[in-house]
């Protein structure tokens, strides 16, 4: 006997990928379409850094801020009311540590996880940083982060994959194609 369950109106998303894959730009995007917050580590950590000292050296040298106060300015962001409905997660967690402190908050619906080639990666961070004029994305820095989602993020979502949770985009092409793909996975196949 098959059972099925329930349309689950509630999106809580997990949006991951190496650095400069597009995340952000497609957490937007998404955000737009199911009403629902997309959620910046990236920003959020960032807006912090004047109130922790210790945020502006990680990301000036292109490590991980540490656990303890990743969570606490997780916590305090999910706690708000708009994300009663949901929300996308937009890079994290990043690590085992973050993983753990977090499993207890945040149970993903699915895991979209946007793949790109290292070199398409570089390009679009080197862009970014001429863009945005961003003093933490230096050659050093990028590099870093690369190597740190491979020895860190990647087994994350391993565990991800196991729970069947995960779904992988194509993040190559136009921004506007890597969206399709993303709805087509999320809302077309009903798959997050």
């Amino acid at each position: 006997m098959l059972f099925h369950l329930p349309y689950v109106s509630m999106h809580k998303i997990l949006l991951l990928g190496p650095q400069g894959s597009g995340k952000g730009t497609q957490a937007a995007i998404l955000s737009e379409k199911l009403g629902i917050p997309a959620i910046s580590m990236g920003k959020l950590l960032r807006d912090a850094r004047d109130s922790y000292e210790e945020i502006r050296i990680a990301q000036e040298k292109g490590e991980l801020v540490s656990y303890a106060i990743v969570h606490d300015v997780l916590v305090e962001r999910l706690a708000r009311p708009d994300c009663e409905k949901g929300y996308i997660l937009d890079a994290y967690p990043r690590s085992e540590s973050q993983y753990r402190t977090t499993e207890n908050e945040v149970f993903p619906t699915a895991v979209i996880v946007i793949t790109v080639p290292s070199e398409v990666s570089m390009e679009r961070m080197r862009s970014r940083a001429r863009l945005e004029k961003r003093d933490d994305d230096t050659p050093e820095a990028m590099r870093r982060r690369l190597e740190i989602y491979e020895e860190e993020t990647k087994p994350i979502i391993e565990k991800y994959r196991s729970m069947g949770l995960v779904r992988e985009v194509d993040g190559t092409g136009s921004v506007e194609e890597v969206a399709e793909r993303i709805y087509n996975v999320c809302i077309t196949k009903g798959e997050c």
